[in-house]
C-alpha cells in the first residue's frame, strides 16, 4: 500500500469562502492536515486550539498545521514529505491563479493526487462570470475543478442558490456541485467526496512551478489602510458600497467611533459587506483593512475609498484571502 499523501488544492475567487473553509476544516475535520496559504495570518485560529506557534506557522492540539506559503511550493513540501503525520496536504491557490497550473505538484515525491476543490460564492458567481474583466479568471477556476463548493447559500431564497448552483453546473460540467452553507455538513460532505475519490495516483508529469498570476491579463490593484484612529461606521459602509463593479474584496480589523474598544472584523465580498464585533483589542494588534480591486478604474476607485477614510493612511497591500 501506498503511503503518499493526499494533496488536495483549493481555489476560488475573492470572497468565495476559502478561510472559512481552512477554519472549519482545521477545527472539525477528524484528519490531520497540513494547510498551507499565502498568509496563515488571515485564518483566524481558535487561541484555544493552538499548541505552538511561530513566525510562519501554527500547530494545533489535534495533530493539524497551518502554514504560510511564502517559499517556494517544492520548498515547502519537501519537509512535510518527510514528516509522516499528516493525513492530508491542503493547498490554497492565490485568489486570482488558476489551481490547474498547480496540479502537477500533486505528483511530487511523497505526495499523490487528493482532489481539486473551488469555492463559488452563491450570491456573487452570476455577476462575477458576467464581469469583463475578472469573468474569464472566474470560469478558468471552475473549469479546473473536481469539486465546486458553493458556499453562502445559506443567504439566498432556495429558487437563487438553485439557479446558482445550475450556474455553476453550466460553467464546470466535468465537476461535482456541492451547495452546502459552512459548518460541519460541508466538511462532512466534503470529506465524504475526498474519500470517495480513485486510492491510486493519477500520473501527472512534475512540471516547474508556475509564475504567481498577479498582472498582464489580471488588472488588479491593492491597498493596506492602517492606523489606530477610530472610523466613522457610516462613511465606512458608504465608501466601500459605492463601487460594486470595481471593489472586489475588503477584509480587516478596524477600531470603529460608535465602538473605540472593540475590534471590528470588516469584510466586503460579491455578497455585499458585513461589519462583526469581535471583541476588545489586545496591545499587539493593529487595525488593518486590506482593499483589493479590478479593472481598469481599480487604482481610481482605491485611491477614492482611502481618500475617504482620512483617518487611515495607505500602504501597499501585502495580500488577503
Amino acid at each position: 500500500m501506498s503511503s503518499a499523501v493526499p494533496l488536495t488544492l483549493l481555489g476560488g475567487y475573492l470572497g468565495a469562502g476559502k478561510t472559512t473553509l481552512v477554519n472549519d476544516l482545521l477545527e472539525q475535520s477528524a484528519q490531520r492536515i497540513a494547510v498551507l496559504v499565502n498568509d496563515f495570518g488571515a485564518v483566524n485560529i481558535d487561541a484555544k486550539l493552538i499548541r505552538t506557534a511561530r513566525s510562519d506557522s501554527v500547530e494545533l492540539a489535534n495533530g493539524c498545521l497551518c502554514c504560510s506559503l511564502r517559499d517556494s511550493v517544492a520548498e515547502t513540501l519537501q519537509p512535510l514529505a518527510g514528516r509522516g503525520d499528516f493525513d492530508r496536504v491542503v493547498v490554497e491557490v492565490s485568489v486570482v491563479g488558476n489551481p490547474a497550473k498547480l496540479a502537477p505538484w500533486q505528483g511530487f515525491p511523497g505526495f499523490a493526487p487528493g482532489g481539486l476543490v473551488v469555492c463559488a460564492d452563491a450570491g456573487a458567481i452570476g455577476r462575477q462570470l458576467r464581469d469583463g474583466f475578472i469573468g474569464d479568471t472566474v470560469l478558468d477556476q471552475l473549469r479546473a475543478a473536481e469539486l465546486v463548493l458553493l458556499s453562502k447559500t445559506d443567504l439566498l431564497p432556495e429558487d437563487r442558490a438553485k439557479q446558482a448552483a445550475q450556474l455553476v453546473s453550466q460553467a464546470a460540467p466535468q465537476a461535482a456541485v456541492l451547495a452546502s452553507p459552512h459548518g460541519a455538513d460541508r466538511i462532512a460532505g466534503l470529506e465524504r467526496w475526498l474519500g470517495a475519490l480513485p486510492d491510486q495516483a493519477r500520473a501527472r508529469e512534475l512540471e516547474p512551478e508556475p509564475t504567481p498570476e498577479h498582472g498582464g491579463n489580471h488588472p488588479f490593484a491593492s491597498l493596506a489602510l492602517r492606523g489606530t484612529r477610530p472610523v466613522d461606521r457610516e462613511r465606512l459602509e458608504r465608501a466601500l458600497a459605492g463601487c460594486p463593479q470595481v471593489l472586489q474584496r475588503a477584509k480587516g480589523f478596524l477600531r470603529l467611533q460608535d465602538s473605540p474598544q472593540r475590534r471590528t472584523l470588516v469584510q466586503y465580498s460579491g455578497s455585499g459587506l458585513e461589519l462583526e464585533d469581535c471583541g476588545a483589542w489586545s496591545g499587539a494588534q493593529e487595525p488593518q483593512l486590506v482593499l483589493i480591486a479590478a479593472g481598469e478604474r481599480a487604482e481610481d476607485v482605491l485611491a477614492q475609498i482611502a481618500a475617504a477614510l482620512p483617518e487611515l493612511q495607505a500602504s501597499p497591500a501585502d495580500g488577503t484571502s
